[in-house]
Formats: structure tokens, C-alpha cells, sequence
């Protein structure tokens, strides 16, 4: 498996509080098969703030998953206050 770049890394700065983004898959190859599927399929590993996340309550508080993307899929994700998020996109 190729991994495509090893990490997408977005801070939330302090001063913003907690918010949410949504990530477009939009750099991702996206080959549309005969029958209209979307043909390349990534799997993406994310690094995420956990729902106490707090940068000095709780900065250790992190979640680790994997799901499997194509370029339509839009990744939405919560950040804390000065929490991030970094996501891992490999060819499957």
C-alpha cells in the first residue's frame, strides 16, 4: 500500500474555543469506473481531540480511528480549543 502523505495537521488556535471542520477529499484521485462509482478506495487512520479534549484540563485526551474514504467523502471533525486534528490517507 502507498501512503499518499503521511499527515493533514490542523491546529484550533486558543482563542477560537472548540469548533467543527469538514474536510473534502478533493486531492484524492477520484477515476470514475463504467457503472459511476468512484474506483480508487483509501483508507484514512485520523488523530483526533476526545470529547473532554481540553488544552489545559485535558490535553491528553485523544481518539485514534481508521475508515475507509474515497475523494467524495467529507471527513468532519471536532477540534478543541487548542486541540488539532492529523489524518493519515493510504491507497487500500
Amino acid at each position: 500500500m502507498k501512503t499518499l502523505f503521511s499527515f493533514l495537521l490542523l491546529l484550533c488556535p486558543l482563542w477560537l474555543g472548540a469548533q467543527s471542520v469538514s474536510f473534502k477529499n478533493i486531492w484524492l484521485e477520484h477515476n470514475v469506473n463504467s457503472n459511476g462509482t468512484t474506483g480508487k478506495k483509501y483508507q484514512a487512520t485520523i488523530y483526533a481531540d476526545g470529547k473532554k479534549a481540553h488544552w489545559s484540563t485535558n490535553p491528553k485526551d485523544y481518539v485514534i480511528s481508521s475508515r475507509k474514504v474515497t475523494s467524495k467523502t467529507v471527513l468532519k471533525q471536532r477540534l478543541a480549543a487548542g486541540g488539532g486534528v492529523a489524518i493519515s490517507i493510504r491507497e487500500l
